[in-house]
Formats: C-alpha cells, structure tokens, sequence
C-alpha cells in the first residue's frame, strides 16, 4: 500500500485514481482449467490401468497436465494487471513487467466482433525513456511495446477499467465507435 498524504475519502465519495487498482481473472476460470486438468489426468490413468489402448489414454494425461498447468499459471499470475500512482505492474508468462507512468503512451479501448461491445484494452508503451524520447521528437508512429488484455484477463469490463485509466490521467481511446 502506499501511503497518501491526502485525507481519506468520506463513505459517500468514490476512491480516486490515487489508490491501488488492480485486475484478474474472476477465479473461476483457474479453478475450472485445475479441475478438468486433474480429472484428464484421472481418467488417464484409470485408462492406462485398466489395459485399454494407451494412445487415448496417453493423449488423455498430456491434455490433462496441459490443463493443469494452465490452471496453477493463472493461479500465480494473479493480480495480471495493476494500476499504481508511478504506473502500472502487468503480470504476463515472462513474469512482472512494470512500466512507468511516463513510459504509457496510450491506453485503447477495442472492438471485438460482438456489435460494439468493448472487448479488449491494448496499452502501448515505450521500453525506455530513449525510446520514448524519439518518438516525442518525431513525427513517426511509435514504435513500442504493446499489451492486450481481454475481459477474462482482466475479470471485468474493459471499459471501466479504461475509465479507471482516463480518471488516472492516462490518454485513453475509445475505437469501438
């Protein structure tokens, strides 16, 4: 947590963009990817046991410790996205990644092919402060790194959590008009 100098908001205003905000998946996705993982698993080696054809059977462990180890991933990748006062921690397969405030250089709110339903937040950001000089001085497009993060990766609509991002000061875009 970090501590706020500012008095603490009463019990009728809503907590502003200074506080702590982070995102994950609702758990039931972890725990159902965990359990068809283990009963994959089960059913294996009830398979290979009981002398049927060990090709499903084999196949039948691997899909299962695939689903397994899907599972636990989501378990650990938790919170997958967190806003901070100094910028945002983004928890991926290559372990956490912070990227500082100054480094965003925007936030995007996506269509996917559900009717103008939003769907997806993309953030752009430069890897380093070079980088993100050039592309301050320059008329080009950025060239920097980018992050999507769909509804089940965020465990809610990505539309507030794109207004979360514009009530923190962030340059949010709105492309599902």
């Amino acid at each position: 947590m970090f501590v706020n100098a500012q008095p603490s908001p009463g019990p009728t205003q809503e907590p502003g963009p200074e506080f702590d905000t982070e995102w994950s998946p609702r758990m039931a996705y972890p725990v159902v990817f965990s359990l068809v993982g283990l009963a994959g698993i089960g059913f294996g080696l009830v398979a290979l046991i009981s002398g049927a054809s060990p090709v499903p059977a084999i196949v039948m462990l691997i899909a299962g410790a695939l689903l397994l180890v899907m599972g636990l991933d989501q378990f650990r990748r938790t919170p997958r996205l967190q806003l901070l006062p100094d910028g945002i921690i983004y928890f991926g397969m290559r372990g956490r990644t912070f990227v500082e405030r100054e480094l965003i250089s925007e936030v995007r709110l996506l269509r996917g092919r559900r009717r103008g339903v939003a769907s997806l937040l993309r953030i752009e950001y430069h890897p380093d402060h070079a980088s993100a000089a050039r592309a301050a001085q320059s008329d080009e497009l950025p060239d920097g790194e980018l992050m999507l993060l769909s509804a089940i990766e965020l465990g809610g609509n990505p539309r507030e959590v794109a207004d979360t991002f514009a009530r923190a000061g962030f340059t949010v875009v709105d492309a599902t008009a």
